[in-house]
Parts: structure tokens; C-alpha cells; sequence
């Protein structure tokens, strides 16, 4: 399951981070096959912002599925001790309602708190290029990126 291994924070480029390892078996949405040799150990870390930083939806995110038992919401609500309040996007006032796959420059793809109009596929604002930031003060899960999130029409991009 959660492994903590210290709850101390660090500096880091306007970033705090949060030193544990987090392991969990990767699911994907049209993955039937039963736990196998195939399935890898994901390891995660968690940042707070110290600063608003660039970031975008990242598309092809749909199929990535959080831990057994969780919503990506209650994934990181569970991990990071924090309860969601407002949307994480910086020009955005409703409540957080999903975690979301963001791509936050300086870090890389993450889960985010946000509402699901900023979670919406088509929403151009949350697009790269949309000029979105994330608010300082966030706290954020660093996740890998799947197959379908490097593989989607509109990709992420690594800037």
C-alpha cells in the first residue's frame, strides 16, 4: 500500500517536497488481465508549490486508473492528509471535484485537485498554450506517464 518513509520537506526550485515512496500496482482501464509479472511498481512523489506554475490537461489521461479502491481525488486526498477545496488552476474559484492529470512545467505529469469544467477534454483554456497555472500552495502527486498519455493526438509536452 502507502509507505511513508519521512514526512520532512525540502526546497527545491520553489517547489517543497515531500520525501516518500509510494508504491502501488499501475492499472490501466482496459487492462483485464489478472496481477501479473507485467504489472510494475509505481513510485510517486508529492510537491507543494511555492510558486504558480505553467500547467495543462494532458490528454489520453483517461485510461490510467488510480489504486485499488480510490478515486484519483481520494487517492491523493488519502496520501497527502489534505481534504480538497478550491480547483488547483490559479484563475479558477469552484471546488475541486476530481484529481486531475496535469502536466506542470518544472515537475512533469502530476494529480492535481480541480473542478470538472477545468478536467474537461475540451476546455482550450486548460490545453497547452491555454496560459493556465496552478496556484501556489498546491499540493501535488508526481505520477509516470502511460502509453496513452505519450501516444494521444494533442501530447504532453515536456516544456
Amino acid at each position: 500500500m502507502v509507505n511513508f518513509l519521512q514526512k520532512k520537506y525540502i526546497l527545491v526550485f520553489g517547489l517543497q517536497k515531500v520525501p516518500c515512496r509510494l508504491m502501488w500496482k499501475h492499472r490501466n482501464k482496459y487492462d483485464f488481465s489478472s496481477e501479473d509479472e507485467s504489472s510494475e511498481d509505481q513510485e510517486f512523489e508529492i510537491f507543494k508549490l511555492q510558486n504558480n506554475f505553467p500547467a495543462w490537461n494532458i490528454d489520453g489521461s483517461a485510461y490510467d486508473l488510480p489504486p485499488e479502491g480510490f478515486t484519483w481525488i481520494t487517492f491523493a486526498e488519502h496520501i497527502t492528509g489534505k481534504k480538497r477545496g478550491r480547483c488547483s488552476f490559479s484563475d479558477c474559484y469552484e471546488k475541486s471535484q476530481v484529481g486531475g492529470h496535469l502536466w506542470i512545467r518544472q515537475i512533469g505529469c502530476c494529480i492535481a485537485p480541480i473542478c470538472s469544467k477545468c478536467n474537461y477534454h475540451k476546455n482550450e483554456k486548460r490545453m497547452q498554450g491555454g496560459n493556465s497555472n496552478v496556484r501556489k500552495g498546491t499540493t501535488v502527486i508526481k505520477i509516470g506517464l502511460t502509453e496513452e498519455m505519450t501516444s494521444a493526438t494533442r501530447r504532453y509536452s515536456s516544456g
